[in-house]
């Protein structure tokens, strides 16, 4: 078992805002194994697949989550007003994929510019089935 696999069972032991910052003393950001890629289910249900290299896959890994609260808040929001979700700067679909686990009956509209955070967005689509995911590789800008 190496060392990243037991911080992160230590992580899951705690909430979310003491998890993250003990994740922060028990690890550097420098410190990563070569082969470094991962598949972990999402806090809600899906799978992503990511690298410990990645700043946001590497939350990721340990939590189930990059950004919990606004998980946590479109859940609470789609509760009360189904509808589709559109998300700008999906970056390696660290959010994506939970909101496309969250939202099953209506689409995930997915912006990302970068051919890099693309083709993570495209793996995690295939992996999870998602038919309900629609990505878009292009930048959304308000100059019109």
């Amino acid at each position: 078992m190496n060392k990243y696999y037991l911080i992160r069972l230590v992580c899951q032991l705690f909430p979310p805002i003491i998890s993250q910052k003990l994740r922060e003393k028990l690890i550097s950001s420098v410190d990563v194994p070569a082969n470094s890629d991962f598949k972990r289910k999402s806090f809600v249900g899906g799978i992503f697949e990511g690298n410990l290299k990645d700043f946001h896959s590497k939350r990721f890994y340990f939590h189930g989550y990059f950004e919990w609260r606004i998980i946590v808040l479109a859940k609470k929001i789609l509760n009360k007003n189904p509808g589709n979700v559109i998300e700008v700067g999906a970056n390696v679909g660290t959010e994506t994929v939970s909101l496309a686990k969250i939202n099953p009956n209506k689409n995930v509209y997915a912006f990302e510019p970068l051919e890099e955070n693309y083709v993570y967005l495209e793996k995690i689509t295939k992996i999870n089935n998602f038919n309900n995911r629609i990505l878009f590789r292009t930048l959304v800008d308000n100059d019109i």
